[in-house]
Parts: C-alpha cells; sequence; structure tokens
C-alpha cells in the first residue's frame, strides 16, 4: 500500500520533497490507527481476496495521508510542530498536497467499479466534507487525528463485513478488535507517565497473543496489533 500510494505522488515529488516526506513520516504516538493495515489483514483473517482489496486499502491510506497534511496547518505546537519551511508558498503547497492524496483516493475508488467493494466508494468519497469541518474546528492535533483514523478505521471494519457476506461465520470479533485498540491507544495518549504508557503497550500485546491462542485464523489480525505496539514501544521505553 505504502508504495502504491508513493507512486501516485512520484510525478510531482520535486516541487515539494520535505512537505511529501512530511505526511509519510510516523504520527505522534498513539495518534495511528492504520487503517489500511487493519483492513487488509482483517481480510486476510478470513481469506478473503476479492478484487479491489489493494485499491481499497490505497483508498483508505490517501485521505489518512490528506488529512494528516491538513492537521499540521491547523496546529503546529511542542513535538508535533512542523519542520521550519523551506519553500515560499508552504501553506499552499500543503493544500495542494492534501488536494492531491483525495483525488489520488478517489482514483483508487474509481478502480472499484464492479467489484463487491463498490457499494462502500460512495460512502467513502463523501465522508471528507465531514472531516475537512472536523479539521477546521481541531484544537487538539492529536485526538483530532484520532478521530479522522478511527472513522477510518471503521469505513474498513465495515468494508471487511461486506466483503464477507453471509457465506462466513460472525466476524463481530473483527469490530471488537478495532475497539479494544482504540481504547488502548486513547489511554496510550492520556497517560501522564512512562510507567503507564508501558502497561498500555503490554496490555496490546497480551489481546495479540491472546487471539493467536485462540484461533490460527487471528495470526494476521493479532499482527495488525503487534503493529501498533512496535509503534508505541520506542517511546514507552523511555
Amino acid at each position: 500500500v505504502e508504495e502504491r500510494v508513493r507512486e501516485a505522488v512520484s510525478d510531482v515529488r520535486h516541487l515539494a520533497p520535505r512537505q511529501i516526506e512530511e505526511v509519510f513520516r510516523p504520527s505522534p504516538p498513539g495518534s495511528d490507527y492504520m487503517p489500511s493495515a487493519f483492513f487488509l489483514l482483517a481480510c486476510r483473517t478470513y481469506g478473503i481476496s476479492s478484487a479491489g482489496v489493494l485499491e481499497f486499502a490505497c483508498a483508505l491510506r490517501s485521505y489518512a495521508l490528506a488529512f494528516k497534511a491538513l492537521i499540521g496547518l491547523v496546529v503546529a505546537d511542542g513535538v508535533c510542530a512542523p519542520a521550519p519551511s523551506d519553500h515560499e508558498h508552504e501553506e499552499g503547497m500543503t493544500l495542494l498536497i492534501a488536494d492531491g492524496f483525495v483525488l489520488a483516493a478517489h482514483r483508487y475508488l474509481a478502480d472499484l467499479y464492479g467489484t463487491e467493494l463498490r457499494r462502500l466508494v460512495a460512502d467513502l468519497a463523501k465522508r471528507p466534507r465531514e472531516w475537512i469541518e472536523m479539521v477546521e474546528s481541531m484544537r487538539d492535533r492529536v485526538e483530532g487525528y484520532a478521530d479522522i483514523q478511527r472513522s477510518l478505521s471503521a469505513t474498513a471494519a465495515r468494508a471487511v463485513e461486506e466483503l464477507a457476506g453471509g457465506g462466513l461465520e460472525s466476524i463481530g470479533w473483527i469490530g471488537r478488535v478495532r475497539d479494544e485498540s482504540d481504547r488502548l491507544l486513547t489511554s496510550y495518549r492520556r497517560a501522564r507517565s512512562d510507567s503507564r504508557r508501558r502497561a498500555v503497550v503490554r496490555a496490546i500485546r497480551e489481546l495479540s497473543d491472546s487471539m493467536i491462542d485462540g484461533d490460527e485464523r487471528a495470526e494476521p489480525l493479532a499482527r495488525y496489533l503487534s503493529l501498533l505496539g512496535d509503534s508505541l514501544s520506542a517511546t514507552s521505553s523511555r
């Protein structure tokens, strides 16, 4: 997914290389839900290989990057502050980059015509209007970005349900994994001590281990949880 999305902006990368690379860098700890990874690994958990799965994941990732760029314009303080400007029209370039990722997402969604995922295209395409209003009213960058990622992850979970249809047993536990991940990441963001953050990372890893012990099919989704734990471990171990 990352390679496909980077390729989509490769032709214009020379116009603002630092601004484009900025949105690919790791997000503030506890804020990036990686909805594209959740979607792909949840599909793999149930053996779903429908046409368009990768395109849908790329659309999720493109939207996440678009709003990450926008949020950088709203709040710039503390460790979340963007790097010093190296472009005469910093704000304009950032807006163009965000627009470019939204257009890339629409392009990926257009490729889904005629696949099982087409029912979700209209819904996902109209969501940015709501998210843009959310960005404009944001004052807490980490929580605001988490709200957008939470919405994308919910869309990813619903896409898995649509693809599974009625032929597979209930996949409600995939939604519960998403909800529990959200709860733990919220705890991480609100933790006021390193010891509390380390406890949250342990809880994520324990949840991942318990999933593997319970059902072999859960291994791909357990990997999603391990990705979350790994993304937090460097910070929590300080």
